[in-house]
């Protein structure tokens, strides 16, 4: 073999050397990219919705009725209007006050913290005020006695401690706590047997009593289905199926009949 020429040989490296780089990087163009980093984005949760409306009961006016207090002569005395019967109220259009509405099936989601403000029963005239009301487990109730005679509280809940306690003095307050929600129950004061009032404990907010005008409102109710149930305490309950949209309000007449 005849020897290599050695600038042959120094002229062959570098064009070698060059071949290598060109190929590594074809090599390189030819690799598909890696795709760009996609960012993890928090899913969104859908806004609420509400649910409103009306109570009517459609019998025509609510017939008052005289309220006799003769059990205790002192009663009639701190009315300057004869009192009267209020369990069924309605105005001119026969709305229908005084009913409990809230969603007796489909909720999900919790715990709800209690409000920090106490709901009030109130003893007025001997007359329990509000009549209906509603709180959550775990909310301070206070029960004051308003008026200058003797009352005592009567409470028989199921799923709670029952309680019966005196108040025998003007602006005496007594204070309960429900632990467990507690279907609707009766407070009498066994003075005056004509007192009535009618409590019930949620673990959910989504409830509401109708005023004078038997309109409701359940606010922050999440997307999804629902049963509605309205109680009265003469008239019972009726329960409605609703859907309740992200964002918009679900409109639901609610309609008692004799």
């Amino acid at each position: 073999m005849p020897p290599i020429d050695p600038t042959a040989r120094a002229l062959a490296l570098p064009a070698a050397l060059a071949l290598a780089a060109a190929l590594a990087l074809a090599a390189a163009c030819a690799a598909p990219e890696p795709p760009p980093a996609v960012e993890a984005v928090a899913e969104i949760p859908a806004a609420p919705g509400r649910i409103v409306g009306r109570v009517v009961y459609d019998d025509g006016r609510g017939r008052a009725t005289p309220l006799d207090m003769s059990a205790d002569p002192l009663c009639a005395t701190l009315h300057d209007d004869p009192p009267e019967h209020r369990e069924l109220l309605l105005d001119e259009e026969g709305h229908l006050e005084n009913v409990l509405v809230y969603l007796f099936a489909g909720v999900t989601g919790g715990p709800w913290d209690p409000p920090a403000e106490p709901k009030l029963l109130d003893q007025v005239g001997c007359i329990f005020l509000p009549r209906v009301q509603a709180l959550r487990t775990g909310q301070k109730m206070v029960v004051r006695n308003s008026d200058p005679t003797l009352h005592n509280v009567n409470g028989r809940p199921v799923d709670n401690p029952e309680f019966n306690f005196g108040q025998p003095f003007q602006g005496m307050e007594t204070e309960l706590v429900f632990s467990h929600p507690e279907k609707v129950f009766r407070v009498r004061c066994d003075t005056h047997p004509w007192m009535a009032a009618y409590l019930a404990v949620f673990d959910h907010p989504f409830y509401a009593v109708t005023g004078g005008d038997g309109a409701f409102a359940l606010e922050n109710v999440p997307p999804g289905e629902y049963t509605v149930r309205a109680w009265h305490e003469r008239l019972g309950n009726r329960d409605l199926p609703v859907r309740v949209a992200s964002g918009e309000p679900a409109e639901l007449e609610i309609l008692f009949q004799p």
